[in-house]
């Protein structure tokens, strides 16, 4: 269980956020000045977790009582039978647990769970279980979406065909590589672009796109196939320089 930030960590935390609210540049030297920016992001969307095929046979919000003493191996919750529930929950405690019965299966037999797990950025409250229902009602008839998902993805990426060759592993990696560049897109909301994330130290260790010349790399094969991907990647390279 994370205990939080030592006394070393969070002398760091206050000095970038510090460098993060100044004007000068002095933390990368291009990111435009924020009175609100932050390493962190202290008040994150608000997660859901839907059950489509069934109805939930017990919800919970409470991590730390879900896990207790008995920590990851043997939670309390399990032991004692009902899920944690608290009002107001926030923080690390702050969890979405979901329990749902199960048929026993007979030997080789299998059995579908589909559940719909999302954040509704910019909403909470009503507005938020407002975008959680409409979210359920479109998802629910949905049965086949795994495989309706990967047919789209399918049609729309780079291919490559070399005929009767000893050389078929060649298309499937550029399939493979394909599939992972275009997963790698998201949309920032600070500069509200697209853009092909670094991951990395850049985004897990400091919190951002510091390198302007790596994402535009990264969009230079999707010039052709995804043209408003790259579009979005380039405008976000220029306001951060604004």
């Amino acid at each position: 269980v994370w205990k939080g930030l030592s006394e070393a960590e969070q002398a760091e935390f206050n000095r970038i956020n510090a460098q993060l609210n100044t004007s000068d540049g002095s933390f990368s030297g291009f990111l435009p000045h924020r009175a609100d920016a932050s390493v962190w992001d202290t008040t994150p969307p608000v997660s859901f977790l839907l059950s489509l095929d069934a109805p939930a046979s017990a919800v919970g919000n409470n991590a730390q009582a879900f896990f207790g003493k008995g920590g990851i191996a043997s939670p309390d919750a399990l032991s004692k039978g009902r899920l944690p529930w608290l009002n107001g929950t926030k923080g690390d405690t702050s969890a979405v647990i979901v329990q749902r019965t199960l048929p026993t299966l007979a030997p080789n037999a299998s059995y579908r769970i589909r559940y719909l797990w999302g954040y509704t950025p910019g909403s909470s409250g009503a507005a938020g279980a407002l975008n959680c229902s409409m979210l359920y009602i479109k998802y629910k008839s949905l049965h086949n979406i795994l495989e309706e998902s990967s047919e789209k993805w399918k049609q729309s990426s780079v291919q490559f065909v070399m005929g009767r060759t000893n050389k078929s592993w060649i298309g499937r990696e550029l399939l493979w590589h394909s599939y992972m560049l275009r997963a790698g897109t998201t949309f920032d909301d600070f500069f509200q672009e697209r853009i092909i994330n670094q991951g990395t130290s850049y985004l897990y260790g400091t919190g951002l796109q510091a390198a302007a010349r790596d994402p535009l790399q990264h969009a230079l094969p999707l010039i052709f196939s995804e043209p408003e991907t790259v579009k979005g990647v380039i405008l976000f390279t220029m306001k951060e320089f604004v």
